[in-house]
Order: structure tokens, then sequence, then C-alpha cells
């Protein structure tokens, strides 16, 4: 059974062609409601006056005729929809939609985009006759992966304009949020650090450990970011090879008592605990 879906009208007159080569009496009948983008115009055109390319030069022309379907021809078609995520914004993504009039006459209409459900764009577009407009929609917000483009003519318009309704949606799927893997080596006395690492639980694995499994736990190796929070304890040593944020990185010492003895006798400070890692590091000092 015929159903709807994308046509290309030149290499069907050309199958016709091919299936009628060497048959005497064959003809060609074209039932079209004349809704054609210029590149199917042209080959009607051609197949009707008979100025058709063969590989055979002695081959005859087919016959070619056309009946108009009963109907208006004016109809909008969605014939591209794409999305993809921002690298550097995980939740929001950018849509392209390529919207064509088919119609004789100029016509508008509204672009509008869901994620499951939810409008998350719009878009008002306004096509002459013929006329293909690509429409980018910029910073959605849409964490969701299942994407459908609708068109939709604003309140009063003639619905006819529409033409097909089976062209008028389209989908899209962005592939799911890969889990953004975080390791938490603690000692367990900071709990607000932990309440907050638990309200990111949707976007973010989080493996917690203790001090004592810093530098040979399983989840170290495959860990996008590594939070270490171990109070007054010494840094893991060596630190993860991964990025890396330190609460409380300097482990400042109290301040020395004060000495009867000369300033030439006194015994120099102990330098402050220092660590390093090629990757990048962020530190704070908890208060």
């Amino acid at each position: 059974m015929p159903g709807p879906g994308e046509a290309d009208l030149g290499r069907a007159l050309a199958l016709a062609r091919a299936a009628l080569a060497g048959q005497a009496g064959g003809r060609i009948l074209v039932l079209t409601d004349g809704a054609l983008d210029e590149a199917a115009g042209d080959a009607l055109a051609a197949c009707i006056s008979g100025h058709v390319a063969s590989d055979s030069p002695d081959a005859a022309a087919i016959p070619c005729q056309v009946a108009r379907a009963g109907g208006p021809a004016d109809n909008l078609a969605l014939v591209a929809f794409a999305a993809r995520r921002y690298p550097g914004d995980r939740e929001r993504i950018e849509v392209l939609a390529e919207v064509h009039n088919l119609g004789d006459g100029p016509a508008s209409a509204v672009l509008e985009v869901q994620a499951d459900g939810l409008v998350v764009g719009r878009q008002a577009v306004q096509l002459g006759p013929g006329e293909r407009r690509r429409e980018v929609l910029r910073e959605l917000d849409a964490a969701r992966t299942r994407l459908v483009a609708n068109l939709s003519l604003e309140p009063g318009a003639d619905p006819q304009l529409l033409g097909l309704p089976d062209d008028d949606r389209a989908y899209a799927v962005v592939p799911p949020l890969p889990p953004f893997k975080v390791v938490l080596v603690t000692d367990g006395s900071d709990l607000f650090l932990e309440a907050a690492l638990l309200t990111l639980q949707e976007h973010i694995q989080l493996t917690g450990i203790g001090p004592s499994e810093a530098t040979s736990h399983p989840s170290l190796a495959e860990a996008d970011l590594v939070i270490i929070d171990v109070g007054d304890r010494p840094l893991p040593d060596p630190l993860p090879p991964c990025d890396l944020v330190i609460f409380d990185p300097a482990r400042v010492a109290p301040k020395p008592r004060r000495s009867a003895a000369p300033a030439s006798s006194r015994a120099p400070s102990s330098p402050s605990n220092t660590a390093s890692t090629p990757c990048s590091t962020a530190s704070s000092s908890r208060t």
C-alpha cells in the first residue's frame, strides 16, 4: 500500500521509462497536486516534451501525460531535522530544522521543538514561493534525548496552507549523556560536601572512598574528577593523575611558641607540605 514518504520524481520517471523501453504503446501517467520543487518540475517538463536523454539514441520518446489531482497545491514540509549537544554544556542542545514551502504563494508557520512532550523552543518562519529555509534554535534547555519538531499555523490562518499533515512533523534522537564520574576521597567529617554532591546524582556518578584507598581504588583510573577532603590527614602520595579539587592543601601548621633562645640558635621552621600533579588542581580551605 502506498504511504507518505520522500519522493524523487526524476528518478521515478527514469524508472518508468526503463520499464517501458522496447514495449509498443507504452505511456507514462503522472498524478500530481502540482506541489513540486524545481528539480521535479524540470524532470516532469522534460518528460512531457520528450526531451529526455536515453542510453539508446534510436529509442522513441515515450508519451508522458499529467493528471492534476484535486485539492490545493499549498504545502509546507519539514525536510530536515537534527540536534546536537554543546560540548561545554551537557544539558543544552542546538537543533537545525529545514522548512520547504512547496506552494506557489508565500506562507508562514510556527516551528516548535519538544523534548519528551515539553516545549523547549519556538520560532516563526516566513517563506516565499518554493523557498527552503534552515532555522537553528540555539541554547535549548533539554537534558532529554527524544526530540520532536512540529509545524503549525498562527491562529486564524488558513489550515490548507500546511497541506499534507504527514510532512509537518520530524524526529531526532540525541545520544544520552555519559555519566560524569566523580570520586570523593573523604574521612567522613565533611557532611556538607557529601550532601551537596548527593544533590547532583542525576548528573554525576559518585563514588566515595576512604583515605586508605586514595592511591589504589579501581574507580580512580576511570574518574573524570577526584575530590580530596581528608581533614588533617596527609594528602595521598602520589596524587591521582586526573583533575583534582583539594580541600585544605596547605596544611597550615600552628604558630610555633616563642623561645628564649637567641634568634641565631633557633631551629628553622619546617617547610609547608606541598604537592604537585601534572593535571589541573583547584584548592579550597574550609572555614
